[in-house]
């Protein structure tokens, strides 16, 4: 005699539970809106996560369209199963499939499957699955003559605590920190230069300002990591440029250094200002509507904006022209990293392979390198022009090898941090020797070229304690703010520069040099932050690593 199996019983008291909502007056849980909260969950999940480095605004579109796309998939197959209930099931079911792909292949890891002979990638394997199981959902929904009733209330109270967790906790933080009503305060602070903008000899050369994230000073390099930089200071000196060989960052943090050197300003009025909230968000106008670049375009300068993957400088809507690689968009970082987490990622690199991902190891690599050919070409536009690049490098991911060579995730595992960096920097200094060359020879007049780092090494030699800045000792200080400073200044004598100029009097010694103005310099100091919680609450420094 063949025996039935058990049916999956359920509770009891959870019946009870579904004939209360059923037989009250809650008609709202009888409609299945839960394709529709699993559909904004993940977007509100993911703002959540990274509250402090986007603006909900960021959300709108992906919200949007996550609805619409959730409506859409909803309706189509009420007609195919001839019932909502089932469905909402599937859909649901389609949804959650969707934006858990990214964080399933994360989970299992790039690691490739073997059947025989066969090489099955992680992606294909979860397509595979995920084929397989919806066609069966498909199949039972179908077949089975139930309505899921208790399946539609189960889905609809399981998706509102969802979104209630992700939901509270951005209203608490929005209101709190009081961001939505400060975000536009940064603003008031850019005051225009006064009067001529013309630099008096009649010729306003063009500029260059070249930020290398994370280039330690040379002290550092050969001091802590024992490397010969020798070479490239050398190459640097010959050309002509000026090396402030005891520069420091005057803060050690590239939306703080950015903002500091772009408004040629400390920044430490904000902890007045930014009461409690501890968001980066609060400098990104500060770097976007900065007083250099307000300055130099009203004096006929045009902008060229070579952006990075980094929010803040991966474009600028105040630039004659932004630069950024074709594909996906990568400047709107929150949908890039939101495609990053569903299946739609694997299919946009079938379709589109030299798109550029937000979570994709190559991005650091293709980016950098359209940045460096990119300025090459920059530098055939006819001036007077400003040219802007944050380059991440030497900064990590170490994707490059000493020969600027691509380095895979597997390679970097196997060398130390500071082998990853120190290659990564030997790269760094050929593709700036070759773009240094190119700027001088195409260039009609003699341009203005700074060579800085905004913040100094990366934690190689003294491990940082959480960013915890309070409780580092001088020589961790001391790696993360020496940086490389150097200055190609045409017909200005040396004695106007000086070992420990700092970037924050960068401009303002170029804007006193060139365009006759009379702004005081002002005390080359550095300033550290309690730690990411408290990222205004700033303490002085400068004598500790001097």
């Amino acid at each position: 005699m063949v025996k039935r199996t058990s049916r999956l019983k359920i509770p009891k008291k959870y019946n009870q539970v579904v004939k209360t909502i059923q037989n009250s007056g809650a008609k709202i849980f009888l409609f299945p809106f839960h394709p529709i909260l699993f559909a904004i969950y993940p977007i509100l999940f993911l703002y959540n996560q990274n509250i402090k480095e986007v603006y909900l605004s960021e959300t709108i579109i992906p919200l949007s369209i996550s609805l619409i796309s959730a409506t859409i998939i909803l309706v189509s197959f009420n007609f195919v199963f001839k019932s909502i209930n089932k469905a909402a099931f599937f859909s649901s079911l389609f949804i959650i499939i969707f934006f858990s792909h990214g964080h399933l292949h994360k989970l299992i890891g790039e690691r490739p499957f073997w059947i025989w002979s066969f090489k099955i990638g992680v992606d294909k394997t979860l397509f595979f699955v995920w084929v397989l199981l919806l066609t069966s959902t498909i199949f039972f929904l179908l077949r089975t003559r139930k309505k899921l009733l208790t399946f539609k209330i189960t889905l609809n109270i399981v998706a509102i605590f969802l979104v209630l967790i992700p939901l509270s906790s951005i209203t608490l933080y929005e209101l709190s920190s009081g961001r939505i009503l400060k975000r536009g305060y940064s603003e008031k602070t850019a005051k225009e230069l006064t009067e001529d903008k013309r630099n008096p000899a009649g010729k306003n050369p063009d500029i260059y300002y070249l930020i290398f994230d994370s280039y330690a000073g040379n002290d550092t390099i050969e001091g802590l990591y024992k490397y010969d930089n020798s070479s490239f200071m050398n190459f640097l000196k010959e050309r002509g440029f000026y090396i402030a060989t005891k520069s420091n960052a005057n803060y050690a943090k590239s939306s703080l250094s950015l903002a500091s050197s772009l408004n040629i300003m400390f920044l430490n009025d904000l902890s007045q200002r930014a009461g409690n909230n501890s968001s980066e968000t609060l400098l990104y106008p500060l770097i976007e509507d900065n007083k250099v670049v307000s300055f130099l375009k009203s004096a006929g300068y045009n902008y060229y904006h070579v952006g990075s993957w980094w929010p803040p400088t991966s474009k600028n809507r105040n630039a004659t022209k932004s630069y950024q690689p074709n594909g996906v968009s990568y400047s709107d970082n929150f949908s890039s990293r939101l495609i990053d987490t569903t299946a739609l990622l694997p299919i946009i690199r079938v379709l589109f392979p030299n798109t550029v991902y937000w979570d994709d190891w190559e991005r650091h690599y293709k980016i950098a390198i359209f940045q460096l050919n990119t300025l090459e070409t920059v530098v055939n536009k006819r001036g007077p022009k400003f040219v802007f690049a944050h380059v991440l490098l030497p900064h990590g991911p170490f994707v490059f090898g000493k020969n600027c060579e691509y380095v895979s995730r597997g390679q970097l595992e196997k060398k130390p941090s500071r082998n990853g960096y120190l290659d990564q920097l030997s790269c760094t200094n050929k593709k700036i020797e070759t773009l240094v060359d190119k700027i001088l020879e195409v260039s009609k007049e003699p341009p203005i070229i700074i060579l800085q780092a905004d913040e100094g090494g990366p934690f190689i030699k003294y491990k940082n304690n959480g960013n915890n800045y309070k409780d580092f000792n001088d020589e961790t200080l001391k790696e993360r703010y020496r940086i490389i400073n150097a200055y190609y200044l045409p017909g200005v004598k040396d004695n106007h520069l000086y070992s420990t100029i700092t970037p924050v009097n960068s401009f303002r010694l170029i804007f006193n040099l060139y365009f006759d103005k009379k702004l005081d310099l002002l005390p080359d100091k550095s300033y550290a932050y309690e730690n990411l919680d408290h990222l205004y609450k700033f303490f002085e420094i400068t004598e500790r690593i001097n």
